[in-house]
């Protein structure tokens, strides 16, 4: 004959006190009780047997889990159970996959990679790539495992991107998560970069360029000079009446236009 199951009612829960007792045990059949404490405070609990040893297993507290998730609870553990599984033991091996899971996701290894780099970087750049993660990638992948990620939910991410039409942007946020799955490689967090099966996936950003200022429209570019967003470069040493040079930043460092005697320009290191 089959033990009786589902003992207890609702009401008998909400009404249930420990009735002088410090503890109260009430039996709701398959190993679920509800037990009672002196206070008031009630919680659920399993007990069972595994090789011929009593456990018990918490299933949470009165009335935040109520009876039919209580008996659900029951019947779930019961069946690991019937798998030869310890569920006391099997909530602990969860808890461990998901704390790892916590530390190995994309945004726990992206801010360790990050906090590795951040002091061979200048603060606007540090403050650009945290940016670029924070503001579009973290929210759709940041909770993901980075060995669970696949090239289909990257690629979804910084196609986001490209519908705002920024074309480059997007290029340079795969580029960083590039560096974030090779740190992730190198750490033991997976083992694909998955930013290289994108390649070819997203829209080209096609570079524009300052076009080239011929050396009889420097004298007219001079007196405007003052008002031009750039590094002036000149050489010290050149007779008077020599012309101002107006360079793109990635260049002023480097050269130096003269236009003396004729408007001949010569390039070089100062």
């Amino acid at each position: 004959m089959s033990a009786k199951m589902n003992l207890l009612t609702s009401k008998a829960c909400d009404n249930a006190t420990s009735e002088g007792k410090s503890i109260r045990k009430l039996h709701d059949g398959g190993g679920l009780y509800l037990w009672v404490y002196a206070d008031g405070t009630k919680y659920w609990r399993l007990r069972y047997w595994l090789a011929g040893n009593e456990k018990s297993l918490s299933l949470g507290v009165y009335p935040v889990v109520g009876l039919k998730v209580a008996r659900r609870r029951r019947d779930e553990n019961r069946k690991l159970m019937d798998s030869k599984l310890d569920p006391s033991a099997e909530r602990k091996a969860d808890k461990l996959r998901n704390k790892v899971a916590r530390e190995n996701s994309f945004e726990a290894v992206a801010r360790e990679w990050f906090g590795k780099q951040v002091h061979t970087w200048v603060p606007h750049h540090a403050d650009d790539v945290k940016r670029r993660l924070e503001s579009n990638i973290f929210p759709t992948l940041g909770k993901r495992p980075l060995d669970q990620i696949e090239a289909p939910e990257l690629l979804q991410a910084i196609r986001k991107i490209e519908t705002r039409g920024s074309y480059d942007l997007a290029h340079r946020v795969l580029q960083v998560c590039g560096q974030v799955f090779r740190y992730g490689i190198a750490t033991g967090r997976c083992t694909r970069n998955l930013s290289t099966d994108l390649r070819g996936a997203l829209t080209p950003h096609v570079k524009q360029h300052q076009s080239a200022v011929r050396p009889e429209e420097l004298r007219a570019l001079a007196p405007e000079s003052d008002s031009i967003k750039g590094k002036r470069c000149a050489d010290d040493r050149a007779p008077q009446g020599q012309q101002w040079t107006v360079c793109e930043s990635g260049e002023g460092g480097m050269a130096r236009g003269c236009a003396a005697g004729g408007g001949q320009l010569c390039w070089g290191g100062r």
